[in-house]
């Protein structure tokens, strides 16, 4: 099998993590065989993964976080070219989610025995992502958060972060207009949309519960607008599963959802910025082959 390691030598809040190792060297060598490319840059490994889908390499390993993961997912959607990770980020959502091995060479052992399957993907704006959107306060946080805090601190960055953007963030009233495929669009305020093709999310968080992705849906959870003792709540209920039980939160499933925001807010896919509302979220069932 011809192989590609796509290696972020800057993964783990920007490499701390591996300082006192060579990561790109263990990792060739459990795939001795393979070719080895090291990412310089945003947007180098979506290039890579294009030039081993043009290669016709068999598979390719994403050697990161879920940042490096998805330019790579977005650079091999619709090809014949397998898509196998290594967690080697701050959070690893998308591993933990398929329950890949965190230790990197039980990772690799893992990879080798999986078995290939088909995985929808989501596209939104020309571009494409495996785990989840969101829409108005996480993507604020990502759009706030510091470089030199997130390499200090690694998740712990975004908690704090967080804590430091919702008090102003609450006393805005915020308002979404959503049609999930032919259905009557719904008027609803919000503090915090996700859609989901994956159950997980950071922080232990598990906002979609029903998500799967190899059922050719997407799954939207919507938050409602709250003062600042409400969001916390709401936050506690998501990391126990209980927010389900909340009345005013909304879960819907739709292959086609387009959002649209008063005022205008700004949105995340997997961990990185994309730009703001209005978006329209399509399923692309089957449409990646993975291995894990």
């Amino acid at each position: 099998m011809r192989t590609l390691l796509i290696v972020n030598p800057m993964s783990g809040a920007r490499g701390q993590r591996w300082r006192s190792q060579d990561l790109p060297g263990m990792v060739q060598g459990w795939f001795p065989e393979a070719a080895l490319h090291l990412t310089s840059g945003e947007g180098d490994a979506t290039q890579a993964a294009r030039q081993a889908v043009s290669d016709e390499i068999d598979l390719v390993v994403a050697v990161g976080g879920d940042g490096t993961i998805n330019e790579v997912v977005n650079g091999l959607v619709g090809s014949s070219v397998h898509l196998g990770i290594l967690p080697a980020g701050t959070e690893n959502v998308l591993a933990k989610e398929r329950h890949v091995p965190s230790a990197l060479e039980k990772a690799s052992l893992y990879l080798k025995d999986a078995p290939a399957r088909r995985a929808d993907v989501v596209k939104v704006g020309g571009k494409y992502f495996l785990c989840f959107a969101g829409i108005g306060f996480d993507a604020l946080v990502v759009d706030r958060i510091q470089p030199e805090q997130k390499a200090k601190l690694g998740a712990m960055a975004y908690v704090m972060t967080g804590f430091e953007q919702m008090f102003k963030y609450q006393e805005v009233a915020r308002t979404a207009t959503i049609q999930v495929d032919e259905a009557p669009p719904l008027k609803l305020d919000f503090w915090q949309i996700i859609v989901a093709n994956i159950q997980t999310y950071g922080g232990g968080l598990r906002p979609a519960p029903r998500a799967s992705m190899h059922d050719g849906l997407l799954d939207m959870v919507v938050w409602p607008r709250a003062d600042l003792p409400g969001m916390i709540h709401q936050i506690v209920a998501t990391a126990t599963g209980a927010h389900l039980g909340l009345a005013e939160v909304k879960y819907i499933q739709g292959q086609r959802i387009w959002i649209d925001t008063e005022p205008p807010s700004l949105v995340q896919i997997d961990g990185e910025l994309l730009g703001f509302t209005p978006v329209l979220f399509e399923v692309l069932p089957q449409a990646l082959w993975i291995r894990f």
